[in-house]
């Protein structure tokens, strides 16, 4: 499963072990950790907890930032553990 967030003034936080993304403190969606494959980031003034960077970098879930027309910017992915 992916996680699509576009919206201008969506943030993505933490919750328990799920992904919550929030916009004017109305629940736009909430994704259980262990079914995320990705998480793509699409637009601008979307927010990112730190909390929820490191939950997805625990699991290995990379985040993904892409232009509104789709072409990629940057990424983030986890540290392997030696």
């Amino acid at each position: 499963m992916y996680l699509f967030v576009e919206q201008f003034g969506a943030f993505v936080a933490k919750h328990q072990r799920r992904l919550r993304v929030l916009h004017e403190q109305q629940r736009l969606e909430e994704v259980p950790l262990l079914q995320l494959e990705q998480v793509l980031i699409s637009g601008n003034g979307v927010g990112l907890s730190s909390d929820a960077v490191r939950a997805c970098a625990e699991v290995g879930i990379p985040i993904h930032f892409v232009s509104q027309s789709g072409t990629p910017y940057a990424s983030l992915y986890s540290w392997p553990e030696y």
